[in-house]
Formats: C-alpha cells, structure tokens, sequence
C-alpha cells in the first residue's frame, strides 16, 4: 500500500471499480467520477473533524471551496481497482485545505491528485464563519504533508 510519509499516514477510504457508465467515448473513466470518488472522501473527512456541511446549513452557513486544484496523471479503464486516500494539508481558523489522491490499487499508480480549500460562510451575506479552535486543533494534529508529484 502506498503511503506517504508525514505527521501522520493519509487515511483511505473506500475502494471502488470503474463501471461502464463511467467511461466517456474516449474509452476512460471521465475526469467527474474522478471528482466525485475525491468529493465524497473529504465530506467523510471533513464530518470527522466537525466541519458537516448540513450542520453548518442548518446554523444559517454554507460550507464552499475557497481554493481547487485537480490534476489527472493517469487515464482510468473500466474495471479498475481505485481508493481514495488523503487528509488534511493545512487548516487555520479561516478554513481547511484537503489533500486527495485517486490511486489505481492494481498498479499502485496515482491516478489523479486534488488540492481542495474550504471555508464555512454565512449563506446569506457570504461573511466568514471562523472555525472553531477545537477544530483547527484537531485538524492540524492530524495534519499530512502534500507529496511531490
């Protein structure tokens, strides 16, 4: 399994294998799924820090990218094997910054890589919401190096 090194390993989250549907007609898997498999690991990730975008909704808040970054290095077939693995970068009051890495588990390849800023924000005037002390404790403890790619 491949792990990089840094405060703490990256976590991984669920498996999965390219289905039919996800192949576009360029015969690989289409750069959204890539997106979404990335998408849901950081709500997981972020709902284990507290950062829960229906929480924060239903306080009067939106939970938004500040930042993105999506690169693809590897084309993805179906019937691929691939796992999401990632965590935390960076996090400061103002917010979070994910680090994400689709990984093709049969060839230990990366196939694509997401640097994702968040930042909690009032839904009505788009004002900051700070995150809480505890939360940018316990995201920064658990703080990952981004790898050189």
């Amino acid at each position: 399994m491949r792990l990089h090194a840094g405060q703490f390993a990256m976590r991984r989250f669920e498996e999965t294998i390219v289905q039919d549907y996800e192949v576009d007609s360029l015969g690989h898997m289409n750069v959204h799924f890539h997106e979404m498999r990335a998408h849901e690991a950081a709500v997981t990730l972020l709902k284990g820090f507290g950062v829960d975008a229906e929480r924060i909704a239903a306080q009067g808040g939106k939970l938004t990218h500040d930042d993105m970054f999506n690169r693809y290095h590897r084309e993805q077939f179906s019937g691929a094997r691939l796992a999401v693995q990632g965590g935390v970068a960076d996090a400061n009051e103002d917010g979070v910054k994910l680090y994400l890495e689709v990984l093709n588990t049969e060839k230990d390849e990366i196939a694509s890589t997401f640097i994702w800023g968040y930042q909690q924000i009032n839904a009505r005037t788009r004002a900051p919401i700070h995150l809480q002390p505890e939360t940018v404790a316990a995201c920064k403890a658990a703080r990952i190096e981004i790898p050189a790619h």
